[in-house]
């Protein structure tokens, strides 16, 4: 009925009301008739290109783009949804932008190339996040999902199913029923097959009235598998069928490839030999035509099966030769470089998700401090369990760092959680002291109005600077994130940061030379880099003993470098050691330190201002020299 309503106001429209039809059409027929799909789309794009309608040849190319995708069509696929990316670039439509790469990482999990398809489907994020496209957000946080499902990365695919589905209930989307199909694929790979058989039928159910047939052949099929695995392969090999048959009919050639080889293996096990074969060569047919390496694995080691089972122990041996030749092309792959930047970016986009949940907590504490006075044993509890929050995470992260080579772990991107968790480490140590201060006053009758108002608003100072670092984070890999700033303002506002910890070592700070100096970019940057150089130092010269803990700032400024050195008079460090100290987890603290401090200043002063960094023993203490220039810096926006 929809299908014959939907053609009928084409048939009964002109000009751009029938364009719109046309479309509509199109999103219909991609669940029930793939190649009229297609042929429907090249229409729309064609009276889109007489109307000269910007607009509308883009709405055109992206339901040309999704109907080959639907079809089977991965090469045109990706053809169509190039040339939409580079109309999208042209005409600078982030939402459009981001469409172009999730087509393409759509496109690239059909190929089986996961790598490249995280990559586009992050680059989709970043756009669809900048536009505020929600329904948008939920299509990619379910696809990352899938992504890492189909690797095996069963923690990270659940944690991004979750976000689809609140995501999509929020709106009340009807994609959270597919979503929820995903969620159950989990459990089974997890083995609580029962679960996922019941989701599976409620799923098959649901998708059959929605006419979504191509989520209903998934359902089916993974039904099926359920079955397998509770022992029923009877049962299974009758919904492998029925799954088989609706993919035949939507031209799924990916899932058709995965669901011939399934069906072979329950045909060995019943000894039906000759079927078994046939499925099997159709499994490798589809596999190698749409350069499925992964599939083909799988696809190999079943013949292995089959002709072992048949006793013919030479076929079988021939089989498994070819299977570890195909393992090793597919797992060489998947272990370039490309990798492990991709690796490093996907970690950045977890973080980003959790970041919004550190600073939703941090607004919580900062409404409890405008009435510290009343609520100082809370503060304390929420400080106690944001530590254990950012210990649980970090640990967490250094348990998934086998899947990273070490220049993934060189990339700050993947470092960002841990680097809140140190920045954050010093102001609640400040907070801690600070209420304590106040309890032990009241103790000993000593506190009044004074005291109070001293004591919190240097409390609130320090929650402010912990908001500051959110917010710096969240900004810190945007250019546009640009001002022009006096740099001793930003070196002050470092020693303010730090005054009560300054004092509480006796460690005395001078700032001697140029005041006029000026950069162009982010202060707080500068600002975050010179409280990371006098904590090293503060915490340093405590650890030694320093009688006279002192540190020194000096600025020079001329038209083409602003230099900074700040020094402290603690022990020298061991001449090899100088240039480790910047390496990312590199600490001489043991357990007490990250090893990240010293690492972010130089990506900072580096990265952020192609200027350099570097340490060297001098006066008896450490000096640490900043080189930044001035010139050929970002110009800042109005």
């Amino acid at each position: 009925m929809e299908g014959k309503a939907l053609l009928e106001r084409v048939n009964s429209s002109s000009g751009k009301e029938k364009f719109k039809a046309l479309l509509d059409y199109v999103r219909y027929l991609t669940r029930v008739d793939t190649e009229e799909s297609q042929r429907r789309a090249l229409q729309a794009l064609q009276m889109a290109n007489e109307f000269k309608d910007t607009q509308a040849i883009i709405s055109a190319l992206i339901h040309v783009s999704y109907a080959c995708l639907y079809g089977g069509n991965y090469q045109e696929a990706i053809i169509w949804a190039n040339k939409l990316l580079k109309m999208n670039t042209e005409e600078k439509a982030l939402a459009f932008r981001g469409t172009a790469h999730n087509i393409l990482g759509s496109v690239n999990i059909k190929l089986g190339k996961y790598s490249k398809s995280i990559e586009h489907f992050l680059k989709a994020m970043d756009y669809y996040q900048e536009a505020k496209e929600e329904n948008e957000l939920t299509g990619i946080y379910n696809n990352l999902g899938m992504v890492h499902q189909m690797r095996e990365e069963f923690e990270e695919a659940y944690n991004y199913y979750n976000l689809a589905l609140q995501s999509a209930q929020s709106q009340n989307n009807q994609s959270q029923h597919h979503i929820k199909l995903n969620i159950a694929n989990i459990r089974f790979m997890q083995g609580d097959y029962q679960s996922a058989k019941l989701i599976y039928e409620d799923s098959i159910e649901i998708f059959g009235k929605l006419e979504r047939y191509n989520e209903q052949a998934s359902a089916i099929q993974n039904l099926g598998m359920a079955y397998n695995k509770l022992g029923d392969p009877e049962k299974a090999l009758e919904y492998y069928l029925e799954a088989l048959k609706l993919f035949e009919e939507l031209h799924e050639n990916f899932a058709l490839a995965k669901l011939h080889n399934e069906i072979c293996d329950i045909l060995i096990t019943q000894e039906r030999y000759e079927e078994a074969l046939s499925y099997l060569q159709r499994a490798e047919k589809l596999s190698e035509d749409n350069d499925m390496k992964r599939n083909l694995v799988e696809v190999y080691n079943t013949y292995a099966k089959l002709y072992e089972a048949q006793g013919d122990l030479k076929q079988a041996n021939g089989f498994l030769h070819k299977l570890v030749e195909a393992n090793h092309i597919y797992h060489k792959e998947m272990t370039t470089r490309e990798i492990e930047e991709l690796e490093a970016k996907h970690k950045t986009q977890i973080y980003k998700l959790k970041n919004t949940e550190l600073t939703d907590q941090n607004k919580i504490m900062q409404s409890q401090i405008d009435n510290v006075n009343h609520s100082l044993g809370e503060l304390q509890s929420i400080h106690t369990k944001l530590q254990k929050e950012f210990g649980e995470a970090v640990d967490r992260i250094n348990n998934q760092d086998n899947l990273l080579s070490s220049q993934s772990r060189m990339a700050v991107m993947g470092e960002m959680l841990s680097s809140i968790a140190h920045q954050w480490k010093q102001p609640l140590n400040v907070i801690a002291v600070l209420s304590q201060s106040i309890d032990d006053a009241w103790d000993f009758n000593e506190l009044d109005d004074a005291f109070l108002k001293k004591q919190t608003s240097m409390i609130l100072s320090q929650v402010y600077y912990m908001s500051d670092t959110i917010n710096d984070f969240r900004n810190f890999f945007k250019t546009e994130y640009l001002t022009s700033f006096n740099v001793k303002d930003a070196i002050e506002k470092s020693i303010n940061l730090v005054d009560y910890m300054l004092k509480k070592n006796n460690t005395r700070i001078n700032i001697i030379g140029d005041s006029s100096c000026s950069l162009n970019g982010n202060p707080n940057e500068i600002t975050q880099v010179v409280v990371n150089l006098i904590n090293n130092g503060m915490e340093a010269m405590q650890r030694q003993g320093v009688k006279d803990p002192q540190i020194t700032i000096k600025l020079d400024c001329d038209k083409e470098f602003a230099m900074m050195k700040v020094h402290n008079n603690g022990v020298p460090i061991e001449d090899e050691l100088l240039e480790k100290i910047f390496e990312p987890y590199f600490t001489t603290r043991g357990k007490s330190g990250t090893g990240l401090g010293l690492h972010i200043c130089r990506f900072i002063i580096e990265n952020k201002y192609q200027g350099k960094i570097n340490a060297i023993n001098i006066d008896k203490g450490v000096e640490f020299i900043l080189k930044i220039p001035r010139a050929n810096q970002a110009k800042v926006e109005n």
